[in-house]
């Protein structure tokens, strides 16, 4: 009989901050609607994805200025650093017979997390540092001893908006739409107006940062993907095209008899809506793609896929619909799909 028995918890958070703010003054709007926006409870450092690119979202309402991954809230300092510790101890003891299949630790174990964020402006362009490191002597929190678990670094004016690091990257739904560790890059066409740009990805899909400057045991296999999206809007309506290109390494020393896949895929999405409210958009994409076993064999994989929805309203009455064909040998690498399972 297996006794696990945990003696002491203790978990502290030190935070320590040292900002400064450019002063500004603002007339007093006569009428409340007028208000500035409060600041948001994301805080500092959060780090908030680009809305996907799928949807109109209903009328367009006031936005606040989207940089990288970052929103930046017209109440947070345009300077300033802030500086995190957070700590936590275990002491654990584990006893009985089955002790040894415990997926606890025992004895004294410590974890510290240093974040740093720091926000600096140059002449137009607003920048901002965001990085947080750990220190684990229990494998239950982290496989590594040191470790960097986030890094980004943003510069962005009303134009030009730039990524460094952790990025979420959002072109469409079935050509890429995840997290990479690389670059972003998006040019309005239009100043202050994020709805007809270009944007432009590179990275790779490794979900740890030692994976890039170390080699631990557990790596996958590395992929890497570039991708553009080129976006044009109106009122009413949202066409974009996307291409990406994306690959496995061929001659990475973790492979064993794993699979490698090199794929090219375009890819169009719009969106359309209607005076009276009705929505309808969609989606397609044709895949090329070549896969190679280990022994070099190797399989061509072409395929398309199709999403249409809608919806809207009839009176009292909600309405929505949608379909979605996707052909067998379709096969996304970086974005996703549901297989059709008929062909």
């Amino acid at each position: 009989m297996k006794h696990p028995l945990i003696t002491a918890g203790l978990l502290s958070a030190i935070g320590c901050c040292t900002s400064s703010a450019i002063a500004q003054t603002t007339p007093a709007a006569s009428n409340p609607a007028e208000q500035p926006a409060p600041a948001t409870a994301a805080g500092p450092g959060v780090i908030v994805p680009l809305p996907p690119p799928e949807t109109l979202n209903g009328p367009q309402q006031d936005k606040k200025p989207v940089f990288g991954n970052f929103q930046y809230d017209a109440g947070l300092p345009e300077r300033a650093l802030d500086i995190t510790v957070r700590s936590l101890y275990e002491n654990q003891q584990v006893r009985g017979p089955g002790g040894a299949s415990s997926f606890l630790e025992s004895g004294s174990h410590w974890m510290h997390d240093l974040e740093i964020n720091a926000r600096q402006p140059l002449g137009e362009w607003k920048t901002e540092l965001n990085t947080l490191l750990r220190y684990a002597d229990s494998r239950r929190y982290d496989p590594e001893t040191w470790s960097l678990q986030r890094f980004q670094m943003i510069a962005s004016d009303r134009k030009n908006h730039l990524t460094l690091g952790d990025y979420y990257a959002t072109l469409s739904q079935y050509s890429l739409n995840r997290a990479i560790k690389g670059v972003g890059y998006q040019r309005n066409l239009v100043q202050g107006d994020d709805s007809n740009y270009v944007r432009v990805v590179a990275g790779t899909f490794d979900a740890r940062w030692d994976y890039l400057y170390a080699s631990p045991k557990d790596e996958p296999i590395d992929r890497n993907v570039l991708g553009l999206r080129a976006q044009h809007a109106g009122e009413n309506y949202r066409i974009g095209f996307n291409l990406v290109s994306a690959d496995d390494r061929d001659n990475d020393p973790v492979r064993t008899t794993e699979d490698i896949f090199r794929q090219t895929l375009p890819a169009l999405d719009w969106e359309y809506r209607t005076d009276s409210g009705a929505r309808l958009s969609g989606e397609h994409a044709y895949a090329d793609t070549t896969r190679k076993t280990v022994a070099g064999v190797r399989t061509q994989l072409n395929g398309s896929a199709h999403r249409l929805s809608g919806d809207g309203t009839l009176g009292a009455l909600r309405w929505r619909v949608r379909g979605e064909r996707v052909s067998p040998n379709f096969y996304t690498m970086g974005g996703g799909a549901a297989i059709s399972t008929t062909s």
